[in-house]
């Protein structure tokens, strides 16, 4: 694990590294913290200290020291791998620290390293932002690279939808339905889209194809309701609805 450090002597700084991953392991951050930050001392651009420090400060809430910590492993660390800065990325993202994730995720898009999660994550991370055409032609690239699924089609229609791009949107999901079929996320974005547009019709042509395919869940029952519903048809629904809680019990349908 402790390769490429350079000039350092891991005898520096692998003690209070192992101290404060062990701590973290035992879901103690506040503990890895003191060792952690005896390791950044000791070797203060290494990956692996910076990495494990960052994720530290997440979890204790001290965002602005991740923050700094974050900076410096993406833009001075010296032994960074790709395989460690999509981690980060990944990491930043679940704390919601998006733009450092955001620089983590297009450096390895810059590079061509895991096109796929490292294209959608910058796309995902771009439409988060309200970035919407940014986002867009992301997955433009990706389509050019030849990277084409249904969730990044499904992800273009989104922020089609959001663009007020209506019948591209449309397009993407029926590719994405006929690419994966069985995928139940893809018949609820499209009726989504319908309703949009106040098809409702369509909205709930799209749904009863879904049945048909023999694809079921709380999910599929209750938007048929909110088809019923925004159509004006009240009985329907509610007929719907009563429908889907003796079906689904247990689910908060």
């Amino acid at each position: 694990q402790f390769e490429a450090l350079g000039s350092l002597d891991p005898a520096d700084f692998v003690p209070p590294l192992f101290l404060g991953l062990v701590e973290l392991e035992k879901g103690d951050p506040h503990s890895a913290l003191p060792r952690l930050r005896e390791a950044e001392a000791r070797a203060p651009l290494n990956s692996q200290v910076l990495l494990a420090l960052t994720r530290v400060y997440l979890l204790n809430g001290q965002r602005e020291a991740a923050l700094k910590t974050s900076q410096t492993l993406l833009l001075k660390s010296q032994d960074l791998t790709d395989a460690q800065r999509f981690e980060f990325g990944v990491l930043l993202a679940e704390f919601g620290e998006n733009p450092e994730a955001e620089m983590a995720f297009g450096q390895l898009w810059e590079k061509n390293i895991r096109p796929y999660d490292s294209g959608f994550n910058l796309a995902l991370l771009r439409y988060r932002a309200g970035r919407d055409e940014e986002a867009l032609r992301v997955i433009e690239e990706m389509e050019g690279r030849g990277i084409r699924t249904g969730e990044t089609l499904s992800l273009r229609a989104w922020i089609c939808n959001r663009m007020g791009r209506l019948a591209p949107a449309r397009q993407s999901l029926q590719q994405a339905m006929a690419l994966e079929p069985h995928a139940i996320e893809h018949y609820l974005d499209l009726s989504m889209v319908h309703l949009a547009e106040g098809d409702h019709s369509s909205a709930l042509q799209v749904l009863s194809s879904a049945r048909a395919r023999g694809l079921a869940g709380d999910r599929l029952s209750l938007q048929i309701g909110l088809v019923y519903q925004a159509s004006g048809r009240a009985a329907e629904a509610e007929a719907q609805y009563r429908n889907t809680i003796e079906a689904y019990p247990l689910n908060g349908a």
